[in-house]
């Protein structure tokens, strides 16, 4: 099922950036865990399979934990850094194509952030309940 969701959610985006050339998009996962400490959980770390591209979307899954207070995906590169998606007060799921325009301070060039083999995925994340665990899927199209 979720396979299914991530591959029309994948087609949605290719279709909602254009009628520019047709794009192969790509998802990667990251895993995250810790323990809540009330306080702000930063995270950094390369991508598993280094690219150079775009990232156009991400998808925060909290699957265990509790007294979400806050997470942020996002991505490190050398034009800056962005803020792909937000997960809000108590929230455990959320899924972003930020198509507008970046939700963070980094640049976002209209189809997404680009990223290059040096650029790193960010995770942050803030609760209050215990042990907590985290995939975060980005989606992204090389040249």
């Amino acid at each position: 099922m979720r396979r299914l969701f991530l591959t029309i959610a994948a087609a949605l985006a290719v279709s909602i950036h254009g009628a520019a050339a047709q794009q192969n998009v790509s998802t990667q996962d990251a895993y995250f865990s810790g323990t809540c400490t009330g306080s702000d959980q930063s995270f950094q770390q390369p991508f598993a399979t280094p690219f150079n591209g775009t990232v156009i979307g991400a998808d925060i899954l909290v699957f265990q934990g509790s007294g979400i207070q806050h997470g942020f995906a996002g991505v490190i590169a050398a034009a800056g850094n962005g803020v792909v998606t937000t997960l809000g007060l108590g929230e455990m799921h959320v899924v972003s194509f930020p198509g507008g325009g970046s939700l963070g301070a980094a640049p976002y060039y209209g189809t997404g952030f680009l990223v290059t083999t040096t650029s790193k995925i960010d995770f942050d994340i803030a609760c209050t309940g215990g042990a907590w665990q985290a995939i975060v899927t980005y989606w992204y199209h090389t040249p």
